[in-house]
This record gives structure tokens, C-alpha cells and sequence, in this order.
């Protein structure tokens, strides 16, 4: 189907292009999440928590710590969408594989971050990725 490869085609131009920081970005970014249960579409009770935090120069670093999960962590990522609603794959942070698009749709409060349990396969715990720290 033509629009099932484009958007095969759009994913992987923006994994492939993800650790280029754009030229008219000089300045170090940095953006944050705080994820919960809570914030899940729809909502989920967990007592698991975490917080991501990522850092934009030349190169992109980021940290994800968390706890209380109910199940082991099977994969986390980052997901094109404003809150409350939910969103496809557009950077896998642990347990998979990673531009220009993806970089905008964090610059522009469109992404959240996910992190997926065995128990919870849609999602356990998600945070908005917001522009600064402490999220």
C-alpha cells in the first residue's frame, strides 16, 4: 500500500538523520519528562515513576531512570503526539533502533515519553518531553 511505504520511508529518513542537530540550533537544549501511570492514554494505576532528560549540542545525550515498575521494562521510546493523545514510534531510548522531524516534534511540545512492561505491553508509564529540566 503507497501511503504504508511513505510513511516507512518518512519513519526511517528521521531515524537515519536523529543525532544531526540542526545548524540553526547552536545552543545547548535541554528537555525533560516526568513519566507516570496517570499519564497514560488511558490512564493506568502503576506505582512506577521516572524521569527522562535529554541534552541537544553537537550531540544528543539523554538519561531515563525509573522504579517501581509492576513487570521488567521491555522497551521504552519516544512517541510523536501532544498530551493525551497517543502516538507512533519515533526514537527508541532502550530495546530497539533511532533527525531533522523527530528533533522538531520535541522543539514543539509533540513528543512524550513511553516506557512498556511486560504486564503493561501499550505503555506502564508516560511524561510529556517538555523544553527544560525537572518535568
Amino acid at each position: 500500500m503507497k501511503t504504508k511505504n511513505i510513511g516507512f520511508l518518512a519513519i526511517a529518513a528521521v531515524m537515519a538523520n536523529l543525532l544531526a542537530a540542526p545548524m540553526g540550533y547552536s545552543q545547548t537544549e535541554r528537555f525533560s519528562a516526568t513519566l507516570a501511570g496517570a499519564n497514560e492514554v488511558p490512564p493506568i494505576n502503576s506505582a512506577g515513576t521516572a524521569a527522562f532528560d535529554m541534552t541537544i549540542r553537537d550531540t544528543i545525550t539523554f538519561s531515563l531512570t525509573f522504579s517501581g515498575l509492576s513487570s521488567p521494562l521491555t522497551v521504552s521510546h519516544l512517541h510523536f503526539a501532544p498530551s493525551k493523545v497517543a502516538g507512533g514510534v519515533m526514537i527508541f531510548l532502550c530495546g530497539g533502533g533511532n533527525h531533522d522531524s523527530a528533533l522538531a516534534a520535541v522543539r514543539n511540545d509533540l513528543s512524550y515519553a513511553n516506557m512498556h512492561t511486560t504486564m503493561f505491553t501499550g505503555g506502564e508509564i508516560r511524561g510529556n518531553v517538555e523544553r527544560g529540566s525537572g518535568h
